[in-house]
């Protein structure tokens, strides 16, 4: 495992002035592999999106979902679905990158 990857987590906080922010949070950064599952372009109503499907793999860490994202350096990877490796030994991540406005 060679890719750092951080997992993310949605959050509410309340500012100085009582306004609720939302962001996203660290909540762990772990080591991974990074394996490209494959690639499409899809037409929605706002243009075309490039989604790319990207699977990391990782040891087993409790607390982890489709709520929860991705991110190694500057991309951000929607996670999709989970799937348990052994014995909990591992876990892999798919995940989704979508790239707006990519074909055009």
């Amino acid at each position: 495992m060679k890719d750092r990857i951080s997992i993310q987590q949605y959050t509410t906080t309340v500012d100085d002035w009582n306004h609720k922010t939302k962001s996203w949070t660290t909540a762990r950064t772990v080591w991974a592999q990074k394996l490209y599952k494959n690639s499409q372009l899809v037409s929605e109503v706002k243009g075309v999106t490039h989604v790319m499907t990207v699977i990391f793999r990782m040891r087993h860490i409790d607390g982890v979902g489709t709520t929860n994202r991705v991110l190694q350096g500057s991309e951000v990877f929607d996670i999709v679905g989970m799937k348990i490796l052994g014995n909990k030994e591992g876990l892999e991540l798919i995940t989704v990158q979508r790239d707006a406005d990519s074909a055009s």
